[in-house]
């Protein structure tokens, strides 16, 4: 009866096995790493006014006021190059004015893909002050037809994210 009894158990050592070594290898020699920051890194920053809800985290469950937020107006938020031809660079620069209460901080650009590169102001900008982002696409390797690039703009704003476009019909 003992021998029928170990031919049964047999099929779980695997398996048995097998959950030993997930579980072994479950732990990380990585050091554990935290999202803290001091006092003084959240403050790193130039002091300006309005702009600690960004910095600080134990402002973030604070609700954002738009009307005294800051704010961001493009001239324009498409832009068409028309015909490029292939192989072809081409840059357009977005103008925008801070209209907001409190200075404005473009925290990022994200193209939607590689081949366009967005370049924008890394200080505050105050309220009434202008700017520009620069969007540049490299038309190298493309295939003709028409063409629509994305590039989200995100800001201390509301609502957070801005989108502009650039498009283009390439051609040979």
């Amino acid at each position: 009866m003992k021998h029928s009894t170990f031919r049964n158990a047999v099929p779980f050592a695997p398996l048995v096995l097998t959950i030993a070594l997930l579980l072994g290898g479950c732990s990380s020699d990585k050091p554990e790493i935290k999202n803290e920051m001091s006092p003084t890194a959240v403050r790193t920053a130039d002091a300006v006014e309005g702009t600690d809800l960004i910095r600080n985290p134990e402002t973030a469950d604070t609700p954002l006021d738009p009307e005294n937020g800051a704010a961001i107006q493009f001239e324009e938020t498409e832009h068409d190059f028309g015909q490029i031809k292939i192989g072809d660079k081409v840059t357009h620069k977005f103008k925008f004015k801070s209209t907001g209460k409190t200075a404005l901080i473009i925290s990022n650009a994200d193209a939607s893909c590689g081949c366009t590169v967005p370049s924008w102001p890394r200080t505050p900008i105050a309220p009434g002050e202008t700017g520009e982002i620069e969007v540049s696409f490299n038309s190298a390797n493309k295939t003709a037809g028409q063409t629509t690039k994305r590039v989200t703009v995100s800001a201390n704003t509301f609502p957070s994210q801005t989108v502009l476009y650039i498009k283009g019909n390439l051609v040979e």
